[in-house]
């Protein structure tokens, strides 16, 4: 741990506990991962823009794991989450929800990364409701999270530029969405700042877009990487081969038989 640690650069290190702009937050991070928004509207597609945001996150020091959480039973809460983080200043985690498109993933990445930056663990759901159950404090640090993840995929000024004679419709926010890789909500949201749709609208639309998930299915071997992801993946591989951990432990940390084991290690997300 302290090898792998000490040769890594960690993102969580930028001392942001007492920023509270999130666009200031937002350009020191992207300056800190190293992407241009240039860069980031030059991807292909929502599919690339998750794998290279995450390969950047964990380049940073960030692990991210993703799994397939159970939405709640009819007794229990209407609350689907979307995602959690853990904060620790060596190996700070994130999880998100593989039920969830990979738009709204990679808004949770940047959601969880907020509270990561603050020190903290916190809980993403796909419905802000439940931000008026909050006491004042963490209301506080969920909303700023939410606005950091908003200004840093789709900064202020450029969205300015770019939906300056844009109309509030489906095509134009899917347009948009597709130009900066993001989810139509983060777009929409960007319309509520500027005034231009209501809460109330926002809500509505948000809630039906929140309800296109997608479930993993495919190979069970290309499953189990994409939730434990490259990087974790290769860090244990890494050890067992440098014979620093054997074939058992290497099976117990990715939740594998010792005869399959392997089989993660040729195949690709």
């Amino acid at each position: 741990g302290e090898n792998y640690a000490a040769d890594k650069r960690i993102l969580v290190d930028l001392n942001l506990s007492k920023h509270k702009d999130p666009n200031s937050i937002a350009e020191k991070v992207r300056s800190y991962i190293g992407i241009s928004l240039k860069e980031q509207t030059q991807w292909k597609g929502i599919d690339t823009a998750l794998k290279n945001w995450r390969g950047a996150l964990e380049e940073c020091g960030v692990f991210i794991f993703k799994d397939s959480f159970n939405v709640p039973g009819k007794n229990s809460p209407k609350i689907a989450y979307s995602g959690f983080s853990i904060y620790d200043k060596t190996f700070p985690i994130i999880y998100a929800n593989n039920n969830d498109s990979k738009s709204r993933q990679i808004f949770t990445l940047f959601h969880e990364l907020c509270h990561l930056l603050k020190r903290s663990g916190g809980v993403d759901t796909d419905n802000e409701d439940y931000l008026e159950y909050l006491t004042e404090d963490n209301h506080e640090i969920e909303v700023l999270c939410n606005k950091f993840a908003s200004s840093f995929l789709v900064p202020h000024s450029d969205f300015q530029e770019q939906a300056r004679y844009a109309s509030v419709s489906e095509a134009s926010i899917s347009k948009l969405a597709d130009h900066y890789c993001v989810s139509r909500e983060v777009i929409l949201r960007r319309f509520l700042e500027q005034g231009r749709v209501s809460q109330d609208e926002y809500k509505l639309q948000a809630a039906k877009w929140s309800t296109q998930k997608k479930g993993s299915g495919g190979n069970h071997y290309r499953n189990i990487r994409s939730y434990l992801g490259d990087h974790y993946i290769e860090t244990v591989f890494s050890h067992y081969h440098r014979g620093l951990i054997s074939l058992e432990m290497a099976a117990e940390y990715l939740n594998q038989k010792p005869k399959n084991v392997f089989e993660l290690e040729t195949i690709e997300a």
